[in-house]
C-alpha cells in the first residue's frame, strides 16, 4: 500500500507533485512508477530519468461531485484486483466533510485503466475520536464472532463474521459476498455497517439484543456463542452429538449435485465428486469430525487423505451444514 500528478499523451511537468512511489506488475514484469494527480485523473509515470507517462486513470468526477475540489489523495494500491497477474489501481480520497471515497480501476490490455463503479464507493463518513475523550469508541467486541441469518428458505444460507475491531465478512451459501467495517456515531448512538464493495448492505444500522442482532439492510442474525444461565457473561459452547449428522448431504440440496458427503454415526465422513454421467461419484477425501473448542455449532472435518487439512463446518440449521468455503449442504436421506 502507498500513501496518496495531470490525460492521454500528457507529459511530465515541473509543476507535477509526486504523491507516491510504487511498483506495478505488468505481464510478469516489475515496473517502478511514481504517482501524481489533479482533479480529473490519477497519473502514473515511469520512475526513471525520462518520466514518460505509464498510465492514466480518469476520475469519476460525477460521483465525487462537481463542487468537491478540496479532496486529498490518500492510500494507493497497485494490487492485482482481478487475479490476472497484472497490477490494477485502487485509491482512497479524503474529503473536507470528513468522508472518504474508494475508487477501483482494473487494467485491460488495449484499454488501460478501466473504472469499476460496482467495486467503488463514495463519501462514507469517517468518525474521528476526540483526543480529549477518555473512552474512545473503537471496541466492537460485543459483535465478535459468527452470526447466522434466520433461515427462511433453503435457497439463501447467510452468516456474517465480525472481529473485535468491527471488520466483517458476509457469506451467502458459503461464498464470501461482501466485507467491510463498522462505525459508531456517538451523536446518534448508532452503529452503522459499511461495505468495501457498496451494494445493498452498505449504510445499514445494527441493533444488538442479547444473542441476536438486526442489520436493517440484511435482517436478523443469531450468535453462534450464547451466554450461560449464570448471567456472568461466561460462554457455554453448544454442539450436537456427532451421531446427529449421520446421513447423505448434497450440495445446495440437489440429489444430482456434483458433490455430496456421507457421514456415519461415529463422525466418519467421505467427500464424493461426480464427473458428467457418473451417478455414484468418486471419493475425493475422507476423515473424521472434531468439535471446535471456542465456537458453538462449529466443527472441523479433519482429512485423513491430506495431511494438515481441516475443513471448518457450521451447523446452520436442522439438516443444513456449511462445508468450508464451498457452501451449504442439505441432508436428503439418513
Amino acid at each position: 500500500m502507498l500513501t496518496g500528478c495531470g490525460s492521454s499523451g500528457r507529459k511530465w511537468r515541473d509543476t507535477d507533485v509526486i504523491d507516491a512511489y510504487g511498483t506495478v506488475t505488468r505481464n510478469g514484469k516489475q515496473i517502478d512508477v511514481c504517482v501524481c494527480h489533479d482533479l480529473n485523473a490519477v497519473y502514473l509515470y515511469y520512475d526513471d530519468e525520462k518520466h514518460e507517462l505509464f498510465g492514466t486513470a480518469e476520475l469519476p468526477t460525477d460521483e465525487i461531485g462537481d463542487n468537491d475540489k478540496d479532496w486529498r489523495l490518500g492510500e494507493i494500491s497497485f494490487s492485482d484486483f482481478t487475479g490476472d497477474n497484472n497490477g490494477d489501481l485502487q485509491v482512497y480520497l479524503s474529503h473536507s466533510d470528513m468522508s472518504e471515497s474508494y475508487i477501483v480501476w482494473t487494467w485491460k490490455e488495449g484499454e488501460g485503466y478501466v473504472y469499476q463503479p460496482h467495486d467503488s464507493w463514495f463519501h462514507h463518513p469517517i468518525v474521528v475520536n476526540d483526543p480529549t475523550d477518555e473512552d474512545p469508541v473503537d471496541d466492537f467486541s460485543m459483535y465478535e464472532g459468527v452470526w447466522l441469518g434466520d433461515a427462511d428458505n433453503q435457497s439463501d444460507v447467510m452468516y456474517i463474521e465480525f472481529d473485535s475491531e468491527g471488520k466483517w465478512k458476509f457469506y451467502s451459501n458459503g461464498d464470501m459476498m461482501d466485507e467491510g467495517y463498522l462505525l459508531y456515531v456517538p451523536e446518534e448512538d448508532v452503529t452503522y455497517i459499511y461495505s468495501s464493495r457498496g451494494g445493498t448492505i452498505d449504510g445499514g444500522q445494527i441493533e444488538l439484543e442479547g444473542d441476536r442482532i438486526n442489520i436493517t439492510t440484511l435482517g436478523n442474525f443469531s450468535h453462534l456463542v450464547s451466554e450461560d444461565d449464570s448471567g456472568e457473561g461466561d460462554s457455554e459452547l453448544y454442539h450436537r452429538d456427532i451421531s446427529e449428522f449421520q446421513g447423505t448431504w448434497y450440495y445446495d440440496g440437489d440429489p444430482l449435485a456434483d458433490t455430496y458427503i456421507i457421514i456415519d454415526s461415529c463422525g466418519n465422513w467421505s467427500y464424493y465428486q461426480r464427473a458428467p454421467g457418473d451417478t455414484e461419484g468418486t471419493e475425493m477425501d475422507y476423515g473424521t469430525f472434531s468439535y471446535s473448542t471456542d465456537e458453538s455449532s462449529t466443527y472441523y472435518a479433519n482429512s485423513a487423505m491430506y495431511d494438515g487439512l481441516s475443513i471448518r463446518v457450521f451447523d446452520f440449521d436442522e439438516g443444513v451444514i456449511i462445508w468450508g468455503d464451498e457452501g451449504a449442504y442439505y441432508r436428503i436421506d439418513g
